[in-house]
């Protein structure tokens, strides 16, 4: 299913090379086939179009903790956290989550235990 994701949004990249969306979506599609390099790579590429894409800041997080890119992980983290506040209250919350899990990953994989903690708490 991820597979043919990434390939339908490859198609409709071809298509229009500006659709920030595609580039998110397919980012999305490879952070789940642990394509994390390309998710990273597509999510920047979303972003360097549409900096107020939230999953697309989300799925690059995710992307860069899982290779070790903690710092950047981080940055990204604070910037979902920013644009948490404007999301509709319906996606507001599980995406606050989320970038407190990938956040409180960074922060373990930096060393910093005891801030990666309190995140998990929050």
């Amino acid at each position: 299913e991820c597979q043919g994701a990434v390939e339908d949004c490859t198609e409709a990249i071809r298509l229009d090379p500006r659709d920030a969306r595609a580039f998110m979506r397919r980012g999305m599609a490879n952070l789940q086939l642990e394509r994390f390099f390309d998710s990273s790579a597509d999510c920047t590429q979303a972003l360097t179009l549409d900096k107020s894409l939230l999953d697309a800041w989300l799925s690059r997080a995710a992307a860069q903790l899982q290779l070790g890119l903690f710092q950047n992980a981080l940055g990204d983290c604070e910037r979902a956290l920013y644009l948490v506040d404007d999301a509709p209250a319906e996606i507001a919350h599980a995406a606050r989550v989320r970038a407190l899990e990938v956040r409180a990953g960074a922060k373990f994989g930096q060393g910093d235990v005891e801030d990666a903690c309190l995140d998990c708490q929050r």
